[in-house]
């Protein structure tokens, strides 16, 4: 028997009512920008700005999303998701090392939770190409950061 010649669903995890949820998760739709914005809670926004761009976060209510999704790579400058004073971001960045020839060449960032209020891109070292996405989850003291890039060289800590 192969892998895949058979499955048996003994249960079901994830129900109709919950897929349904998962749509309103950026209820106010999807905006691209190209210049420096203040984020807004349900949002998913797709960024193509090569020299940089500034994204400011509100002020973390829990259980409010905002994704940004790099639809063009940072060339110059970098490219700063920053969250306002006291909203303390926690999780983690994978990096995948574009430059590497090895197959599956990822890093993996936490941010350490006490102080990180910062994520930089700079299009090479800690991330910032086209492709990367970065999920921002609120929570009652700041932001859980689920964030996938790719960079090149030596990889780095995105967030400080």
């Amino acid at each position: 028997m192969g892998h895949f010649d058979e499955l048996i669903v003994t249960k079901s995890i994830v129900g109709s009512s919950q897929i349904n949820n998962r749509r309103d998760d950026y209820y106010n739709g999807f905006e691209a920008k190209t210049a420096d914005f203040a984020a807004a809670a349900g949002y998913e926004y797709t960024v193509n700005k090569a020299d940089g761009c500034a994204i400011t976060l509100p002020a973390a209510v829990e259980g409010a999303r905002i994704s940004v999704v790099l639809s063009g790579d940072v060339t110059s400058n970098t490219t700063t998701i920053t969250a306002v004073a006291g909203d303390i971001l926690a999780g983690y960045a994978l990096i995948r090392d574009e430059a590497d020839a090895a197959a599956n060449d990822f890093n993996f960032f936490a941010a350490d939770a006490s102080d990180d209020l910062i994520i930089t891109l700079n299009g090479g070292t800690k991330g910032g190409l086209i492709g990367d996405r970065i999920e921002l989850v609120g929570r009652a003291d700041g932001w859980n950061v689920r964030a996938v890039l790719s960079g090149a060289g030596t990889l780095a800590n995105p967030f400080s």
